[in-house]
């Protein structure tokens, strides 16, 4: 207490030394919970670093400032379930000896055994067995740890000041500006047609519709949530119109954004979480507690003064901002949803958000016992999962806080934390009393909790540590809680601060940063590169990216042979990426193993390889494989067969395409997508007439509802004869007569493909403004695929009609919607660029040049045989188009200066 002598004796306005470090320690508190958003949503892991940090500063002058037994320090309920989970992460990061570890988890041993084992003859023995913890991926585990820890020590120092209704109210209070701060810099952004935060920074992989600090829209709902929750409270129980209306608006505003993120499941939370609180509020307007709390934190007093708001206004509040959002982001909105049908195209998509937990079960029950390591799910679910579901996606998280918890802890911790946390929720509704804050701070978490049953929103600081500043102003009282005394929080800080410490330092070697570090080794040829590939299999020994860099050195080195072995033992790890075989392919062929090389380049296509049907195409044109065996060589399925003909037209060989083609027919059926393939081949052997006919009688079956197929296959794609009688009109040199056909029938069914058809005509004829009145009749409910499509064309229309800001802007909600595609991208930059924007194409050419960067590193032991990239090609050339007119105008701008200087007269001297 040495510490407390060398404050000043007097302080101003008579305050206290006590209250000196109360009111800092409050102050760090509100500063911890209101910044932790803005640093990314706490993606980086300086966030979680940083939030520990001042949460330990705050609990330090808290601790300082409590010695009458009415303002002690106290641990609630909650708490200890948060200390519970934190102590069994840092369980799972304690290097065992591998008897142990195949003693109390044996699958864990098992899949290290599996993995490491095969890197033993390429000179690496020391791998296995050796000292390992029971995490598959100690690093994610460690920074699951370390923001546990961080929110562990927010809901302790926030729930240190949360007991007075005062700093409650405080709390709640900075929660709410900072979401509201969010979504204000989320609009801005929208009005200024920003792409890049606060023009510098660009998300990687991630085009989120509201463009925040949040690169999740997801997380962005969850935290949004709480704020408003928080706002439509204060706005309840403000003492004054002005901080009614305030509250009033911000609450409106969070609402917009939450709708305008496009957060299905975040959106369908909060509509709960508002109704719980309107009726919450409403009960206890009854009892005139709302204006009480206000009272008693703006003036001290209990008396009653000021408004409320009641449950009818609040159902009219959210009426306008549900017709409002509508209004704003209808058709994005529909895009959204559209998935949600079981009859959509899409249904894909909803089937992997929602059977992703599923899919984890049998992962959770082989390790039920200690689980794969908090955060660690990434490399051990795809040990279980199937091969088509994934494709070449991977899975960082099953989007269940109970599968994530369950398959992270194992059975036993996950059950019995997720029992604490409610249990806490539970006591905490219990005891709530007659304070609308605590109610409602209590239905924010329990609405953070839904939404988390399909998202992951609190596995980040940005939205964990709110909750938690929540779940302690509705679980924190004055005479409730465990008592600890000075000396206690003394000897518990150096442990908390050393287990955060070693978190921080083991999180920093994240698979990304290895990955890079590796990546230029190899690329440099550096002699460290064995030893970054040892340390990073040391780290993340059940990924397979690093086997595929080091696969690919090999390759580049001459040593096919350990390039096989390394790309089998990541296709062992991760079957469904495409990159391995890929590897494998390329190895192969070096070896001269031409069949296994195509059978790999078959696996590479079905799972994704966009080159991967012309190097197998390429083997069978060059003759390193015998025609006969095309069949059982080739893919049988129609998609990727029908690509497998392609590519084998365009590399010359069209009597194998059509072989192939016909053994297609023979087992799919005739329709639509073969005749079409049949009509690619017409066009080089001068079969169109005929190939018209067919399509003419498959447009007429269709037509009457007879389009069964040759095979009795019913095609389920709308107006495919349409499209193809089209198509062959078009190679016939008949396009007016195309057109004709498509707008008569138009005039009967306004199906999408038939006037995204007619655009694409019009375009081509150079009429632009057609193009653009065709699609401006387009019908709302659109596929993504179709809505891509649409926004592609009107792209189209709008170059040809010089409009470069429209063309720019359809290109960046395509781009949206599908943010993977490269390729809208690089159409983007190029709209832009034309548009003189060069500044905004720089950047946006830059974040491609880091994609594709990744993805070669990826692939890059399947680069050697590839013929040089369409997209490197044509980012090299988009990048010297706007660095020109970067040169360009800054030669404008000095002649331009130049020019006013000399047209100045002369000034005489006086």
């Amino acid at each position: 207490m040495r510490f407390l002598r060398h404050l000043p004796r007097s302080l101003p306005h008579g305050t206290s030394r006590r209250e000196v470090l109360e009111q800092s320690g409050a102050f760090c508190v509100a500063a911890g919970v209101f910044l932790c958003p803005f640093a990314l949503g706490g993606a980086p892991l300086w966030s979680a670093a940083a939030a520990a940090g001042l949460f330990l500063a705050a609990l330090t002058l808290l601790a300082l400032s409590r010695h009458a037994p009415e303002r002690a320090v106290r641990i609630f309920p909650a708490a200890l379930a948060l200390l519970a989970a934190a102590i069994a992460a840092s369980l799972q990061l304690v290097p065992m000896p591998p008897v142990l570890l195949k003693v109390f988890a044996p699958a864990n041993a098992r899949a290290l055994e599996q993995a490491l084992t095969p890197l033993t003859p390429l000179g690496m023995p020391d791998l296995w067995p050796a000292w390992r913890p029971v995490s598959l991926d100690p690093p994610a585990t460690a920074r699951a740890l370390l923001t546990i820890l961080a929110c562990l020590l927010g809901f302790l120092a926030a729930s240190q000041t949360a007991v007075f209704p005062k700093q409650r109210t405080r709390l709640a209070g900075a929660i709410s500006l900072s979401a509201l701060l969010i979504a204000l810099i989320g609009f801005a952004h929208a009005l200024a047609g920003a792409d890049a935060l606060f023009g510098v920074f660009r998300f990687k992989q991630a085009a989120p519709p509201l463009l925040t600090p949040f690169g999740n829209p997801n997380h962005l709902a969850a935290f949004l949530i709480v704020g408003a929750l928080f706002a439509s409270c204060l706005a309840a129980a403000a003492d004054s119109r002005t901080r009614q209306l305030f509250w009033s608006l911000a609450w409106f505003i969070l609402a917009t954004a939450i709708v305008l993120s496009l957060s299905r499941a975040g959106l369908a939370a909060f509509i709960t979480g508002q109704i719980l609180t309107a009726a919450a509020l409403r009960k206890l307007s009854e009892q005139d507690c709302l204006n009480r709390e206000g009272a008693e934190a703006h003036h001290g007093s209990t008396e009653s003064a000021g408004p409320r708001l009641s449950v009818l206004a609040l159902a009219a509040a959210l009426a306008s901002v549900g017709a409002a959002s509508a209004y704003l982001a209808a058709d994005r909105l529909l895009a959204e949803w559209k998935p949600l049908s079981p009859l959509s195209d899409e249904a894909g998509l909803t089937e992997s958000k929602i059977a992703l937990p599923l899919r984890a079960l049998p992962m959770i029950r082989e390790h039920w016992l200690t689980g794969v390591g908090k955060d660690a799910f990434e490399p051990a679910f795809l040990r279980f999962a199937e091969t088509p579901f994934l494709g070449s996606r991977t899975a960082t998280h099953p989007e269940n806080i109970i599968a994530d918890w369950l398959a992270g802890f194992g059975i036993p911790a996950g059950i019995l934390l997720l029992t604490g946390l409610l249990a806490a929720l539970v006591i905490g509704f219990r005891r709530a009393g007659t304070s609308p804050l605590r109610w409602t701070a209590l239905i924010a978490v329990f609405a953070v909790f839904l939404d988390d049953l399909l998202n992951f929103s609190l596995s980040f600081v940005g939205t964990a540590v709110p909750v938690s500043a929540a779940l302690a102003i509705g679980t924190a009282h004055r005479r409730q809680g465990l008592r600890l005394s000075l000396r206690a929080w003394v000897l518990l800080l150096p442990a908390v601060t050393a287990a955060a410490s070693g978190a921080f330092l083991l999180a920093r070697h994240d698979l990304r940063a290895d990955g890079e570090k590796l990546l230029t080794a190899i690329q440099s040829g550096s002699p460290d590169s064995r030893q970054l590939f040892a340390d990073a299999v040391s780290r993340h020994p059940l990924d397979y990216y690093p086997r595929l860099l080091a696969a690919s050195k090999a390759l580049a080195a001459g040593v096919p042979e350990t390039a096989v072995r390394l790309a089998g033992n990541a296709m062992a790890l991760f079957p469904a990426h495409p990159a391995p075989h890929a590897a494998a392919a390329s190895a192969l062929e070096k070896l001269g193993h031409f069949l296994q090389a195509a059978t790999e380049w078959r696996m590479a296509q079905e799972r994704g390889w966009k080159t991967a049907a012309a190097h197998l195409a390429r083997l069978f044109a060059e003759g390193k494989i015998d025609a006969a065996r095309i069949t059982g060589i080739a893919p049988a399925d129609e998609k990727h067969g029908l690509a497998f003909v392609d590519a084998l037209r365009r590399a010359g060989a069209a009597g194998l395409a059509e072989t192939h083609l016909d053994e297609l027919e023979r087992q799919h059926g005739r329709n639509a997508r073969t005749l079409m393939a049949r009509a690619a081949l017409a066009e080089s052997q001068g079969d169109m007439e005929r190939l018209l006919k067919t399509a003419m009688a498959l447009d007429e079956a269709e037509m009457n509802g007879t389009d069964t197929g040759r095979e009795g296959r019913t095609d389920s794609a709308p107006a495919q004869g349409l499209l193809l009688t089209s198509r062959a009109l078009e190679a016939l040199g008949r396009r007016a007569e195309a057109i004709a056909l498509l707008e008569n029938r138009l005039g009967q069914k306004n199906i999408p493909a038939i006037r995204l058809r007619l655009t694409e005509l019009k375009l081509r004829t150079g009429d632009a403004p057609g193009a653009g009145a065709v699609l401006a009749e387009m019908p709302p409910a659109l596929t993504r695929d179709e809505r891509v499509s649409m926004l592609r064309l009107k792209a189209l229309a709008a170059r040809g009609m010089k409009d470069f800001a429209a063309a720019a802007d359809a290109l960046k909600t395509a781009a949206i919607l599908r943010p993977g595609d490269l390729d809208l991208r690089l159409a983007l930059a190029d709209a832009l660029i034309s548009g003189e924007r060069f500044e905004a194409a720089m950047q946006e050419l830059e974040q491609v040049r880091a994609i594709l960067a990744e993805k070669t590193g990826a692939g890059g032991a399947a680069a050697t045989n590839t013929p040089p990239n369409r997209r490197q090609q044509r980012l090299e050339q988009l990048t010297a188009a706007a660095k020109r007119g970067l040169a360009d105008r800054k030669s404008r701008q000095s002649e331009s200066l130049l020019r006013m200087l000399s047209s100045e007269p002369s000034q005489g001297r006086h």
